[in-house]
């Protein structure tokens, strides 16, 4: 048995008339009509009966007497939309038989699910966004069950009995697109309205950049007191944690509160290279991200369960370490390698351009918006001072490369709706020099931002004349979804 909810007809009829034939219709819905929420019951006209009434034909919907009030002849279920579908709505058609009321009267009828073949109640909800992590040799990161902060028990990518299943969707092109990219995909089981299901915590933890090896112990160990944090000889740390935020279609309409995140940092003391605290404020040796998710419960969220891989929900998370002041020297100054984005859909978020070199080396970064597919010509130039746009006007993007040998600049396009070419190029200044084959000069490395198609759903409804769909383009009769090209 479900939950589902009911309207009442009502009419205005002069006292005494003779209402046999009229009609009279209540729409059975799973949709709250006070909140907008929908139950999670799937419901179509054949679940219903009329309590003790008899059907005039296996399968006609059509009910005769049982428990209405005298006058009411009939009453017949007709699906609204298609039976077995999220949202659909029945309608119950009261016929009436001969009868004259002279006052205001209420006639009842006794609406119930059939003992077999009833409503079904939804019990699982689909899940489905991705996570991205920023790529270094200077950190690595693990998934662990997103349990209490001191709970560090691993999480295999097969998760929930196998309902939910991590993936990693960028595998082998990691260091070029400069962070890694998961899916979460499966189903919740045993879904209640209005709960938050957390999904998984996320750990950065640092690393000797030329083995790979972790350098520190768990954080639970930390704080027991059963290890320390070892920063000789590799003193780098965390700066920043943050999250862009969840980006993806519809994410403002249906899904801004559908994904929560909360953030993690653990502290430590520096050291000098002796191994001697430094009467220096703790700096983060690790960070997580505990990410959960409460599906929208309004009517809107059930239909798109389907879509939400098509959706593409991405939670980006984003972090750097950085290593203190002090560090080896170089006699030559080179930018050695320059790793940018490739072709990006029309709402990318956040992308990554990656130059390494020797400390010290300067440079300048140039990102601009063609003039057309063909045309070179710079159109707009890219900011990253300030909030990072594109602007008419050229502002010059300065750098100089620090003790790790790598820099890494976040950026983020403007939504399109029409494919644009941009090119990305590096300027050596000064002393330093640059590999052969960089990018240097428009032309040499460009990217696409694709634009859209569009998918258009229409409503559609079993007795078209119960319905005003008329209409076409953006009015109520479709709604129209786009994705890149």
């Amino acid at each position: 048995m479900g939950t589902w909810y009911t309207t009442t007809a009502t009419a205005t009829e002069i006292g005494g008339t003779d209402l046999v034939d009229d009609i009279y219709d209540i729409i059975i819905s799973p949709v709250d009509p006070d909140t907008g929420i929908h139950s999670g019951t799937y419901i179509q006209a054949s679940n219903f009966t009329i309590g003790s009434a008899s059907e005039t034909s296996e399968g006609s919907g059509v009910w005769t007497g049982g428990n209405v009030d005298s006058g009411v002849a009939s009453v017949t279920f007709t699906d609204l939309g298609t039976a077995g579908q999220i949202n659909n709505n029945v309608r119950a058609r009261v016929k009436m038989g001969t009868t004259s009321p002279n006052v205001d009267t209420s006639f009842h009828i006794d609406i119930d699910e059939k003992a077999t073949g009833g409503t079904t109640q939804v019990l699982a909800r689909a899940v489905n966004f991705f996570v991205t992590i920023p790529y270094s040799n200077r950190w690595t990161h693990e998934f662990y069950y997103p349990w209490s902060n001191n709970s560090w028990v691993p999480q295999p990518a097969s998760m929930n009995n196998g309902m939910l299943v991590r993936t990693l969707v960028n595998e082998g092109d990691v260091e070029d697109d400069g962070f890694y990219k998961y899916r979460f995909a499966g189903t919740i089981n045993d879904y209640q309205l209005d709960a938050d299901y957390q999904i998984t915590k996320i750990a950065a933890f640092r690393t000797n950049p030329d083995t790979g090896q972790l350098l520190d112990p768990l954080p639970s160990v930390v704080e027991s007191g059963d290890g320390a944090p070892d920063f000789n000889p590799h003193s780098h740390y965390f700066t920043y944690n943050t999250v862009s935020g969840v980006q993806g279609y519809f994410t403002q309409q249906f899904y801004s509160d559908a994904y929560s995140t909360v953030l993690g940092e653990w502290h430590a003391p520096q050291t000098d290279v002796q191994g001697n605290p430094l009467d220096l404020p703790g700096v983060p040796y690790a960070l997580t991200l505990t990410i959960s998710y409460n599906p929208p419960d309004m009517w809107e969220g059930w239909l798109l369960d389907d879509y939400l891989s098509w959706l593409g929900h991405t939670i980006n998370w984003d972090f750097d370490t950085i290593t203190p002041t002090g560090g080896v020297s170089y006699d030559e100054k080179m930018i050695t390698s320059v790793k940018v984005p490739s072709a990006l859909r029309p709402t990318s978020g956040y992308q990554n351009i990656v130059v390494r070199g020797t400390p010290d080396a300067q440079y300048e970064i140039s990102v601009t918006e063609r003039t057309s597919l063909k045309d070179f010509t710079p159109v707009k130039f890219y900011s990253f001072h300030g909030v990072g746009r594109l602007t008419t006007t050229q502002d010059r993007n300065i750098f100089q490369i620090g003790a790790n040998g790598r820099n890494n600049h976040r950026f983020i396009l403007p939504e399109v709706t029409e494919k644009k070419m941009y090119d990305i190029y590096v300027s050596p200044l000064g002393d330093t020099k640059i590999k052969e084959g960089l990018p240097t000069k428009l032309g040499d490395k460009t990217f696409e931002k694709t634009g859209y198609n569009t998918l258009t759903i229409r409503a559609t409804a079993g007795t078209e004349a119960n319905w005003d769909l008329s209409g076409t383009g953006t009015s109520v009769r479709d709604a129209v979804i786009s994705r890149k090209a």
